[in-house]
């Protein structure tokens, strides 16, 4: 016989000892809330770094190598508008389309985001690959080509701590070995694109530079959408299934004869049921079918995958292509909210990254580098053409407003209403239309019987 539990209660009712332990915190002994036996508490969570699991995944997983490309590839669909002379554009654009510049960052996202990291090495710089780099020796075409490398194929040395270094949490230099020989290159003429980062982890020492690949954080959900897809498709092969009941089929069985003759009858059945549509049977034999339901597997497999979706911060519109289906009728807002998120880590993220390239690559263009050069990212969500004539309708009679009002003077109006046509895009040709339009005005007037100097100087 066991002794029961010697439980101390106090004045307000309370449990406060069990076999004269004190019971502290909110502890239920009844429900088990607080104790050591909460089922909760055996949630641990792993990080899974094994690559050979991580590259099959993307080879071989419905979901998750659409979801490494599909933010890489909108990060770059619109690209970048550079803000200076209509010279210096056309330049900076024909330097981007020789190097390939905008295929390159696209393949250095996808590295980073399925493996953790990747650097653009730019080949043809001045000076000595482990020497700082000069900007300001970069000519005209200096950069020759741009190369990629993953984060196996080039290694960081010790990490910079200085805090008033300006490379401070680069590695002091980077190490390439190719074909037997190691490379030192100087962080000034590399380019990371790293991967997820973890706060307070990521940088701590060279092992641990890189970020993490986006994969650690998705394999619970990817694997659990691509289960549910697994399980669905078995149950397809048993939605329809023939039972045949034969009498003293166990005994007759046994012999090795008895099963041979019993695949060769029902083969046989099969046959003249498909032919005929006819089941014939023995008179002791009972034949029924057995059907297989779906009702909520598809709502758990729709939910599977909105979680996924959830974590790999993708509509569920834009990772299916498929339009969904509720009241509004639209999507519309997920990937509006989606496109801003882009935006924010263009911005964040990319912009800083990319920041060593487009020094040189302007350089590059120009043969100089001159200050009031910027760029922008191209937005992702645009207007249909509907809903972009019905702005550009109300910023017109805004503008008619402010012209009969007074309220801004005609000349300031006038060049804020071209900035804008010509900023916004969907007026094709207004920058060239405008520049055509101010030459024209800048020809001066001529008296009666005077010669235009412009057609004599051609004459001439």
């Amino acid at each position: 016989m066991t002794d029961k539990p010697r439980i101390r209660v106090d004045q307000k009712g309370e449990i406060t000892a069990i076999n004269g332990l004190m019971v502290d915190g909110m502890s239920n002994v009844i429900t088990g809330l607080g104790r050591a036996n909460v089922k909760s508490a055996a949630t641990r969570y792993v990080v899974e770094t094994d690559p050979v699991e991580r590259d099959n995944a993307y080879r071989a997983s419905t979901w998750y190598g659409k979801i490494v490309r599909i933010p890489a590839a909108d990060a770059v669909r619109e690209w970048r508008a550079w803000q200076a002379e209509k010279d210096q554009i056309e330049a900076i654009e024909a330097e981007e389309q020789r190097l390939k510049v905008r295929v390159m960052v696209y393949q250095a996202l996808l590295a980073a985001r399925h493996t953790g990291g990747a650097v653009i090495v730019p080949g043809g710089l001045p000076g000595l690959p482990s020497q700082p780099l000069n900007l300001d020796r970069i000519g005209k075409g200096s950069i020759k080509f741009l190369t990629i490398l993953g984060r196996d194929e080039i290694t960081p040395g010790q990490i910079i701590r200085d805090p008033l270094s300006e490379w401070r949490g680069q590695p002091e230099k980077w190490n390439i070995n190719a074909d037997g020989v190691t490379v030192d290159i100087h962080p000034s003429r590399v380019v990371v694109i790293n991967g997820r980062t973890v706060p307070g982890i990521t940088n701590r020492n060279g092992s641990q530079f890189w970020g993490d690949s986006i994969w650690l954080q998705m394999a619970d959900s990817i694997r659990s959408a691509d289960n549910a897809a697994g399980v669905i498709d078995a149950l397809l092969h048993e939605a329809k299934i023939d039972v045949v009941r034969i009498k003293n089929m166990v005994a007759q069985m046994a012999s090795g004869a008895a099963e041979s003759d019993y695949i060769r009858r029902w083969t046989m059945v099969a046959a003249l049921k498909s032919i005929s549509n006819v089941l014939m049977l023995d008179g002791e034999d009972e034949w029924s079918q057995k059907t297989q339901t779906f009702t909520g597997l598809p709502d758990v497999a729709q939910t599977l995958i909105t979680i996924m979706a959830g974590a790999a911060d993708i509509p569920v519109t834009r990772l299916l292509m498929e339009q969904q289906t509720g009241l509004s009728g639209n999507d519309d807002g997920s990937l509006r909210h989606y496109y801003d998120s882009i935006r924010t880590i263009q911005e964040l993220e990319y912009t800083p990254a990319l920041q060593t390239l487009d020094e040189m690559l302007i350089r590059s263009a120009l043969g100089q580098r001159p200050p009031e050069i910027w760029y922008r990212w191209n937005p992702l969500w645009t207007l249909d053409e509907k809903a972009q004539a019905e702005v550009d309708k109300l910023e017109a009679e805004a503008a008619d407003i402010y012209a009969r009002s007074g309220l801004v003077p005609q000349d300031a109006l006038a060049e804020m209403v071209q900035n804008r046509l010509v900023e916004s895009g969907s007026w094709p040709g207004a920058d060239t239309a405008y520049d055509a339009s101010e030459a024209a005005l800048d020809v001066p007037d001529l008296e009666e019987g005077e010669e235009d100097p412009s057609a004599i100087a051609e004459a001439e």
